[in-house]
């Protein structure tokens, strides 16, 4: 409770330090918050440390993030990953993540054996398995801030421009403590071997592995793609670790439900984990939330909004898994009229069921 109070004078200040316009103190203090809540309040500390860190890593650049010469857009974004939520990963691929995390903080036992921390990882996987949230959750842990390439602006029509751009982005991130992410890899690492290509696509791939190559010890650069089958062979190569993310188990799709505020029901979540089968963690994110806001706006429950969003995957099951969820959403709560409606399950079913069960 003692601790618990600390925490709140320390957040009063701050924010008055903010409204003051003090910024020197909101500094002061929040690196000294960073550090006193580590062990007590590790999640805290390490928004604090991050923010803190970031600040100072991109101001302490000898330059602003670099730009295309043509549009004067910047080849990348600075994304603040100090509140980043862990991803939801198979027990196994969460481990290798923290590992690659241990390495960089804490490298002195692989300098004693000769040896430095990976420097490069390649995260593949299908759309919305949590690739970026991975990056991002990485470049929490090691209080670092995540510069992203843009795509948009880095690729360019005029021939060499985006070698230069990518070139210029590498050169960049050399200057300051950051972690690279290079998303959606594929779109300037393709294979060589294309007859069509003018030249271009060749240069290209060939400065990112010169850059990749030139990459110090001690930095990270990550890349993501959903299409590593195009990835030309020389850039697999070129990165000391490959994760793979999968489609969320039964496990995973339980726990991104269970992170969701309105499912208090353990068997209402179990069977959304269920159902849910061959989504990815987006989508079931974004569906439940679509039932929140549905529900919200119709002033209805928002536990039944969100069944009603997975409604339409229900009533594709087949009859006999219908009738039984119809069983434990009525079992739930849900009135007998509605978990009909939900399930494409008939009244009539449910009542006999019902009275055969009375009998028994």
């Amino acid at each position: 409770m003692e601790q618990f109070d600390s925490v709140i004078k320390d957040v009063i200040h701050l924010v008055r330090f903010g409204a003051e316009g003090r910024s020197r103190d909101v500094k002061a203090l929040a690196r000294k918050m960073a550090q006193q809540y580590r062990k007590t309040v590790p999640e805290l500390s390490a928004a604090l440390a991050s923010i803190v860190v970031s600040e100072g890593s991109l101001r302490s650049a000898k330059r602003p993030l670099p730009v295309d010469a043509d549009s004067r857009l910047a080849l990348a974004r600075i994304v603040d990953a100090a509140l980043a939520e862990k991803p939801v990963l198979p027990a196994t691929l969460e481990q290798q993540l923290r590992q690659l995390v241990a390495e960089h903080l804490d490298s002195s036992a692989l300098k004693l054996a000769g040896l430095s921390p990976s420097k490069s990882a390649l995260l593949i996987g299908p759309p919305g398995v949590g690739k970026t949230m991975a990056a991002q959750w990485i470049a929490r842990e090691l209080r670092r801030p995540l510069v992203v390439l843009d795509l948009s602006s880095s690729i360019s029509s005029f021939l060499g421009k985006t070698g230069q751009n990518v070139r210029q982005l590498f050169d960049f991130c050399k200057e300051f403590d950051c972690i690279l992410l290079l998303d959606e890899v594929d779109a300037i690492a393709k294979k060589r071997a294309d007859e069509t290509d003018l030249g271009e696509l060749k240069r290209l791939v060939n400065v990112l592995l010169q850059e990749l190559d030139e990459w110090p010890e001690g930095s990270l650069v990550l890349a993501a793609t959903n299409h590593p089958d195009i990835l030309d062979p020389a850039i697999w190569r070129r990165f000391d670790l490959t994760f793979n993310l999968p489609l969320p188990g039964l496990a995973e799709r339980t726990e991104v439900l269970r992170r969701m505020p309105c499912l208090t029901s353990e068997s209402m979540l179990l069977m959304l984990a269920d159902i849910s089968d061959g989504m990815n963690h987006a989508e079931i994110v974004s569906r439940v939330n679509a039932g929140r806001r549905s529900a919200v706006m119709n002033k209805s429950d928002e536990q039944e909004g969100v069944i009603e969003a997975f409604a339409e995957r229900l009533r594709l099951l087949p009859m006999a898994r219908r009738h039984d969820i119809s069983e434990k959403l009525i079992s739930s709560g849900v009135s007998q009229r509605r978990a009909s409606e939900l399930t494409g399950t008939s009244r009539n079913t449910l009542r006999k069921h019902a009275k055969k069960e009375v009998s028994a």
